[in-house]
């Protein structure tokens, strides 16, 4: 049977009883195996038809040992196969995921996931269920969804994972981090959730996490936790949306010298935290609420702000190549317990020290300060900052540093006592 003949089957009108090409083969029939490999993917053939009809087939699995990278949305709609007999090489289109897949050891390297409009929801259950470490899927190509469809594809996806709902699509169909879009190109969500586990930062190391969203949002309700909120301690913190805090929260406002390579790190109490500003939060043991925020994860170029100061990040790794990444080639220090009660420090880091994201370090550019930066904190009674008096010989007009180290005339910039009281000089 020649090529030609095979095209001419697709006119349906060729099947008839009296037909001369009654004795032509089935679709089925000439389908020599049940998968097929195109370039790195495997697919599955799922719908084989009598003529007139159309081939349809799942991405099945990935051939060889796939080292994933952190985005992934290079599956096509449609893909030649190559093992049917003679020239022809029919298309399949591929509108399904096995669960089998998105699976392996190299699966909690990919953090975003593209999907193309052929896509359908019902033929792709659990496509996701082996991504632990995914931060968004877009889905906005693919045609809206019912509640059935969406909760087939999505079963056992992490519950952190952003999801961008197909366009066109008016019902959230999970109870957070689902994003509409209107016809406008405005998003937006019910809720939207981060509930950092213990394990996450392992998690995020593993995968070289970077917590970046492809669109931003506006969120109705977004709640921040990390487990070491219990704890109640004071911890470095940065987040993707501004909230009022429900704990403390302490911005850097300045570094003082101290006598030798030493210096006071001095930080102002905040009533209100700034999207992707980072802080010294003490949380209360609760999640940090706020309504009707914008949800944007991006980190604030280097370039404008000082280079001794607090940077937030949302990049997993060595905490060295995180602040080369910013162009920052000074020395690092990380928040720290300090040996003296209710005392912190900041420590250099070491060559391998790593940081997780939605944590903060701090930068210092003149690489002669010590090893150790005190911590003093507005306002905060385990600084062991002594309140100083004007009452007996201390001239009113003197002026001392948070140590209590007088000055022998007015300082012109920085945190000082002066009459009693906790001044800031810009």
């Amino acid at each position: 049977m020649s090529t030609a003949s095979h095209w001419y089957a697709t006119n349906p009108q060729l099947y008839a009883a009296k037909s001369l090409c009654g004795g032509l083969l089935t679709v089925s029939a000439m389908v020599p195996n049940e998968t097929f490999s195109v370039g790195d993917i495997t697919y599955k053939i799922v719908q084989t038809p009598q003529y007139p009809g159309v081939f349809t087939a799942s991405a099945y699995k990935t051939n060889g040992d796939k080292v994933w990278g952190s985005t992934f949305n290079s599956m096509p709609e449609w893909v030649l196969n190559p093992v049917f007999p003679g020239n022809w090489q029919p298309q399949h289109r591929i509108n399904g995921i096995e669960p089998t897949f998105f699976a392996g050891s190299q699966m909690a390297k990919l953090q975003h996931i593209t999907l193309p409009s052929s896509i359908e929801g019902s033929r792709s259950a659990k496509a996701f269920a082996h991504c632990k470490a995914l931060v968004a899927v877009n889905l906005l190509a693919m045609q809206p969804m019912t509640r059935t469809e969406s909760d087939a594809l999505l079963e056992g996806l992490a519950e952190n994972t952003v999801v961008y709902a197909p366009k066109g699509q008016t019902e959230e169909h999970r109870a957070y981090n689902y994003v509409l879009t209107n016809n406008d190109g405005q998003r937006h969500t019910s809720a939207y959730k981060l509930n950092l586990e213990r394990d996450f930062d392992s998690l995020a190391y593993q995968a070289n996490m970077a917590y970046l969203l492809p669109y931003s949002f506006v969120a109705e309700r977004a709640t921040f936790y990390r487990s070491s909120f219990a704890n109640k301690q004071k911890e470095t913190l940065v987040l993707p949306f501004a909230a009022k805090p429900q704990g403390s929260a302490f911005a850097f406002i300045d570094m003082t010298d101290q006598p030798g390579p030493n210096a006071n790190v001095a930080f102002m109490r905040r009533d209100d935290m700034l999207a992707n500003t980072p802080y010294i939060y003490v949380s209360d043991g609760t999640p940090i609420v706020a309504q009707d925020v914008e949800v944007n994860a991006v980190e604030m170029p280097a370039e404008i702000v000082e280079k001794d100061n607090l940077f937030g990040t949302y990049h997993a790794g060595l905490l060295r190549d995180v602040a080369a990444n910013r162009l920052l080639n000074g020395t690092t220090y990380l928040l720290k317990q300090s040996e003296l009660p209710g005392s912190l420090m900041f420590t250099q880091s070491s060559a391998d020290v790593f940081i997780a994201p939605f944590q903060a370090y701090f930068h210092v550019s003149n690489p002669l300060y010590g090893a150790n930066l005190k911590l003093v904190l507005e306002g905060d009674n385990t600084t062991g900052i002594k309140q100083l008096s004007t009452e007996g010989n201390i001239d009113a007009n003197a002026w001392f540093n948070l140590q209590g180290v007088r000055f022998k005339a007015k300082p012109q910039k920085g945190v000082f006592i002066h009459q009693g009281k906790k001044v800031m000089m810009k």
